[in-house]
């Protein structure tokens, strides 16, 4: 077992044991780094595809890297990620999606930044796509460009240029999300996150929770562009059906994020009252729009609703912080 470990990779995965199986083949190609420098934690969020063979397969062919396999019972993103921070041993934890493949010196790149500018407690970079299949042109119409600035935030796409900047901490996205171990542990680390649909009441604002601690408390994040990583994007991620249950997502997590901070409701009525009708006649850009309006305005009452006519969710909601994350025992403790 190495005793220098610098650098944690967290994993957490679900049910996508082909994408992660590239996912840590990437991350032990030629990284630039000794071997002895990081390690490899896979947090299998209770999976029932062959996850653990493939990571057994992978520990096999790359025997002299540390590859660490563990399974989390407890549903959700908060969930794994944690259980992977409590793991790790290196000073710096790094998060990423089981989607994605890092750069030839993405890692290099990590280590190099947090050595250069001491002062960086958050890192984030470049997150680009890789598409299944060739995508809509209506998917134009999601892409801001300001100030540098070119980002697709319904598919995890972000890219600020060919400077290594300081930036907003809300840049820097869970699926490339690097920070300080002790920092991670002093913000109380993430909020929940993407949890099943049958347990969506309890759905947080993720890493933006911790990125809104750290501004609170003048924490320095950075963008390095050679902090690559390419995101997968599958065909049925490209779909109207899709963008709607992004949105609802993001209403949710909009919804939570409010509460925390101002601890009282919307006018419900009123923002129902906006929600439109998708003309079958309209653009294929202008049903988008309607679509995603609506999803978002459904996922943000959905929210609402729950926490308001349930007294121990409202308390989940206005929790100080995640690290004990299992929901259910918290609930019932209450």
């Amino acid at each position: 077992m190495n005793s220098d470990i610098k650098i944690s990779v967290i994993i957490p995965t679900y049910n996508r044991a082909r994408v992660l199986e590239k996912c840590i083949e990437s991350l032990c190609s030629s990284q630039g780094v000794s071997k002895a420098s990081y390690e490899i934690i896979v947090v299998d969020n209770a999976s029932t595809d062959d996850t653990k063979e493939r990571v057994g397969r992978v520990q096999r062919i790359h025997d002299s890297i540390d590859i660490f396999y563990k399974y989390e019972p407890v549903a959700g993103l908060l969930s794994a990620r944690h259980s992977g921070a409590k793991t790790a041993r290196g000073e710096i934890l790094t998060f990423i999606d089981d989607d994605v493949t890092v750069d030839p010196l993405w890692l290099k790149s990590i280590r190099d930044t947090f050595e250069e500018i001491k002062e960086c407690g958050i890192l984030g970079g470049r997150s680009l796509p890789v598409y299944e299949i060739e995508p809509p042109k209506w998917l134009d119409t999601l892409w801001t460009v300001k100030d540098n600035i070119r980002m697709c935030g319904q598919l995890s796409l972000i890219d600020m240029g060919e400077d290594t900047i300081e930036i907003s901490p809300l840049y820097v996205w869970g699926l490339n999300f690097s920070i300080k171990k002790e920092l991670f542990l002093k913000l109380g680390g993430f909020n929940p996150d993407n949890i099943p649909s049958k347990l969506q009441r309890f759905q947080g604002d993720g890493e933006s929770g911790l990125s809104y601690k750290a501004i609170e408390q003048n924490v320095k994040a950075y963008y390095n562009p050679a902090v690559l990583v390419h995101h997968h994007i599958p065909a049925q991620r490209l779909t109207k059906e899709y963008m709607y249950s992004r949105m609802f997502y993001q209403g949710v997590c909009d919804s939570y994020s409010k509460l925390r901070k101002y601890r009282q409701f919307s006018d419900l009525e009123e923002r129902k009252a906006k929600r439109v009708s998708t003309k079958e006649s309209a653009s294929s850009e202008d049903a988008l729009k309607d679509v995603m309006h609506n999803g978002y305005l459904d996922g943000y009452i959905f929210h609402q609703e729950e926490v308001k006519n349930d007294p121990k969710l409202f308390a989940w909601v206005i929790k100080e912080d995640y690290m004990d994350y299992d929901y259910n025992l918290f609930m019932e403790s209450i």
